[in-house]
């Protein structure tokens, strides 16, 4: 990270988090990285955690991979709810 920018309060915080599991790898990727990545070589993610619109274009991108909205399970977490589905609904 260079000097003279300051990390946000969120990154600041994700960093705080990773800092009481040692044993669980943390990094963070730009969205078009993450994409390519995720194109070339899937199992390196065990785990994706994202804010919802990059959760939205890493599941449409995973459904075109294996055939279809149909087929990606997804899950909304939040403070006040949980909703896991098998697809998105379409509007």
């Amino acid at each position: 990270m260079r000097g003279s920018v300051r990390p946000s309060r969120a990154a600041l915080t994700r960093l705080a988090i990773s800092d009481k599991y040692p044993g669980i790898k943390y990094d963070e990727m730009i969205i078009d990285s993450a994409v390519m990545q995720l194109i070339k070589d899937p199992a390196q993610f065990d785990m994706m955690v994202m804010p919802n619109l990059y959760g939205d274009i890493i599941s449409d991108l995973c459904a075109g991979l294996i055939g279809g909205l149909g087929l990606t399970p997804s899950g909304n977490i939040g403070a006040s709810c949980l909703r896991c589905t098998l697809a998105e609904r379409l509007m």
